[in-house]
């Protein structure tokens, strides 16, 4: 739920598109060592389940290895 106590799957296009900019505003201002922190903790949210191991594949090419 928002703030305003909405569910997602309430949201329309337009609002979610307007959500996602904020979101990409705000982590914007963050410095890096938060964004990087923060960033794992999307990752260990249980919301992202599956697509965890998606986004670390995707960002690590060699599977982690050499990194």
């Amino acid at each position: 739920m928002d703030e305003k106590g909405m569910k997602i799957e309430e949201f329309n296009p337009e609002q979610l598109l307007q959500l996602k900019r904020e979101i990409i505003e705000r982590w914007e201002r963050l410095p890096p060592e938060h964004q990087a922190t923060m960033l794992l903790v999307l990752l260990d949210h249980a919301a992202w389940g599956r697509w965890s191991v998606w986004t670390w594949l995707a960002l690590n090419p060699n599977g982690g290895e050499g990194s």
